[in-house]
């Protein structure tokens, strides 16, 4: 966790999963008692980017209702202009008599033991504890001591002293979310010893994230009571949160799980023991997020909107411009607008908001046929497509690109000067050539 994600979108949705748990809304008893280890990083790590997912405070109508006094609290703290985790700890969001260790991640493995110490001392006695580290769960690759994630083992003390414990993972590419979310939960039920695999809850705003329960004895009752409230509540039927999907391919052993000093397998590929399972998708724009970003596909949460600055950017619509451009030099393909890097389905609503009277599909496709027209060197009329698909509750444009018959070159941002550009899809991103490298690939690409 790092001050700057404060008040996210994700913060949303982790604060309103906390509070569902022990019962600060909606409101029940027994309270459970909170404790919360934010796994706080030296410095701040990440792009600038990151903590920007704010767009969910100008849409009531979709994320309110699910907890309206976190989603009121989250927005008044915002505009305060406070966005620390002291704000967070002051203002009661987490229930009154949450208990807070935010000590910074030590870098070495003998001041990490210290650090862990501390930490389970000071949310000794509390019902619940949230583990928040930066990108969750540390798989093999991470080495012995990084500050960026947990480890299994740090679980364990207090899960043995009967202690319910609540684990954020940021859920990466290494294989589709749900096989990665399978892979934790044995993971965890294995090294752990638990008699039955962690709860797993899938966030899907902003950057798709998971959260695995291990109730206490003590409060398996009440936590499996709050958590299948929780799937009946607007958070799953706004499908902010999601269901995992079955599993369709073999999973792993658990009859003879293997001896505690081996090496549990990473979720990756076809290798291994492990198999990547692939959710067959529904088709069309769902299969396209399923599959990822490729040379072919490409994702873009808006077109126009700058969610950092939270205003219109002439720079968003020129990157619009360089992706078609660089499909229309390639083999084509298809820009999917409203969604983010990770696949994550965002909607055009941001970008709506800047349309005034034509903020429909009609006067987005209008803004978008002029930017093209306006910023490629050939007519997109006959070779570029926008059509519109809804995922989720939620709009995406997708522009499809043709391969155009001859070279089509972008011109620079409007109000900006200098000379137009030739840009080319190379796997998944697009990159612009110059001088010699331009030439020769045009004389490959089109034999010219």
């Amino acid at each position: 966790m790092q001050h700057h994600f404060v008040g996210d979108v994700g913060d949303f949705g982790k604060y309103g999963l906390l509070r569902a748990l022990t019962g600060v809304w909606p409101e029940s008893e027994p309270r459970l008692t909170l404790g919360v280890v934010w796994y706080l990083p030296a410095g701040s790590i990440g792009s600038a980017a990151d903590g920007q997912k704010l767009t969910y405070l100008n849409q009531p109508h979709r994320f309110r209702g699910c907890d309206p006094r976190l989603y009121d609290a989250l927005g008044q703290l915002l505009e305060g202009g406070d966005r620390s985790l002291g704000a967070v700890e002051s203002n009661g969001i987490l229930g009154d008599g949450a208990i807070f260790f935010e000590g910074p991640v030590p870098q070495d493995s003998l001041s990490r033991e210290r650090w862990l110490q501390d930490a389970v001392e000071a949310v000794r006695g509390r019902d619940v504890v949230f583990l928040d580290p930066d990108k969750g769960l540390a798989p093999r690759s991470t080495g012995p001591s990084s500050t960026e994630h947990t480890y299994a083992h740090e679980l364990k003390p207090l899960v043995q002293s009967g202690q319910t414990v609540v684990v954020y993972h940021h859920l990466g590419r290494t294989a589709t979310h749900p096989v990665q979310m399978r892979h934790w939960a044995e993971r965890l039920a294995h090294e752990l010893r638990l008699d039955a695999e962690p709860h797993v809850l899938w966030y899907r705003r902003g950057t798709a994230r998971a959260y695995f329960v291990v109730p206490a004895d003590a409060h398996a009752g009440t936590i499996g009571d709050r958590l299948q409230r929780f799937g009946n509540s607007l958070w799953f039927k706004r499908r902010h949160f999601t269901p995992l999907p079955p599993a369709t391919k073999n999973r792993l052993p658990r009859s003879e799980p293997a001896p505690r000093t081996e090496a549990w397998p990473e979720p990756h590929g076809e290798v291994g023991s492990f198999p990547a399972e692939r959710v067959p998708p529904a088709g069309g724009v769902a299969a396209l997020l399923a599959a990822g970003e490729s040379q072919i596909v490409e994702f873009k949460s808006t077109a126009r909107w700058n969610v950092r600055a939270r205003k219109r950017d002439k720079q968003m619509e020129h990157v619009i411009v360089k992706t078609v451009c660089g499909f229309l030099n390639a083999q084509g393909g298809k820009l999917i607008i409203g969604v983010d890097d990770d696949g994550n389905v965002v909607g055009l609503d941001a970008d709506l908001q800047t349309l005034g009277r034509k903020a429909d599909h009609d006067g987005y496709q209008l803004f978008l046929r002029q930017l093209l027209d306006n910023d490629l060197s050939s007519p997109t009329a006959g070779i570029v497509h926008i059509d519109f698909e809804t995922i989720d509750g939620m709009d995406v444009c997708v522009v499809s690109a043709s391969r155009y018959r001859k070279p089509v070159f972008a011109k620079p941002p409007s109000g900006h000067e200098g000379p137009t550009e030739f840009f080319v899809r190379v796997g998944n991103s697009t990159k612009v050539l110059h001088g010699n490298d331009m030439l020769e690939y045009q004389t490959n690409h089109w034999n010219t």
